[in-house]
């Protein structure tokens, strides 16, 4: 890739490392920034974290197909920004699956050698203005929009950038990364756990405009920060800092 800015993230899913990597270089000497991996698995997580643009997914994987990962991600609505192209061996397969979820390209593996880089060229037109909206938290007393790209600490200790006078909130309980318009949560093995929506946080969980994130008695409410100004990183306090 040249020393210019990446064109757009795309993110590569296929459990045969050759086939893989074969798409990877030519995606990167088309000028993206790509990410792999060998199974859908977890996959959502690294389209919200790294911003993906586009996924490229094989159809035929063991452990959970990529016919079933793109049924799941055309129904994920923090996800319809995400452009889709499928390949595989098989063009009969190629055509039913491609129908059935909605994908934005379809090619067989050799079709790709030649003309994926042409095809992520034109999702890239027509969807790359089409974003996740820029999140902040409400926290009552003040509401701040989460980093463009940065990391927000919440806790009762004076490191945290939210600072939380819950005797149930530990040091540091929680984190927050915002990439771009996008951001997840992460619980840092607090000793109560953390809440959104009423459910526990387990790994990397996507936030979204609405979401309730709870922390002991501490009440958070993500809303729509489009129309605010970037911040790099802001300090709230929402209570007191516990002592070391």
């Amino acid at each position: 890739m040249g020393g210019g800015s990446p064109r757009g993230t795309v993110l590569v899913i296929d459990d045969s490392q050759i086939v893989r990597a074969s798409l990877v270089r030519m995606l990167e000497d088309g000028g993206y920034r790509v990410h792999e991996r060998s199974t859908p698995v977890g996959a959502s997580a690294v389209i919200v974290r790294e911003r993906v643009d586009v996924v490229v997914l094989d159809i035929n994987m063991p452990v959970m197909s990529g016919a079933r990962f793109a049924e799941l991600l055309s129904a994920n609505d923090r996800l319809k920004h995400v452009g889709l192209v499928l390949v595989t061996g098989d063009p009969d397969q190629l055509r039913e699956v491609a129908g059935r979820v909605g994908a934005d390209g379809a090619l067989t593996k050799a079709e790709a050698r030649t003309k994926l880089v042409g095809v992520v060229d034109e999702l890239m037109k027509t969807r790359g203005g089409i974003k996740a909206k820029r999140i902040g938290l409400d926290l009552g007393s003040a509401r701040i929009p989460i980093p463009v790209d940065g990391v927000l600490r919440i806790g009762r200790g004076g490191a945290c950038d939210v600072l939380l006078d819950d005797a149930d909130a530990s040091r540091e309980h929680a984190e927050i990364v915002g990439t771009g318009g996008a951001a997840t949560i992460e619980d840092l093995d607090s000793s109560n756990g953390t809440l959104v929506n009423g459910e526990p946080v387990k790994g990397l969980r996507a936030l979204e405009v609405d979401d309730v994130i709870q922390i002991g008695s501490s009440r958070i409410t993500v809303f729509d920060a489009s129309d605010r100004a970037p911040r790099d990183k802001p300090t709230l306090t929402f209570g007191k800092a516990v002592g070391d």
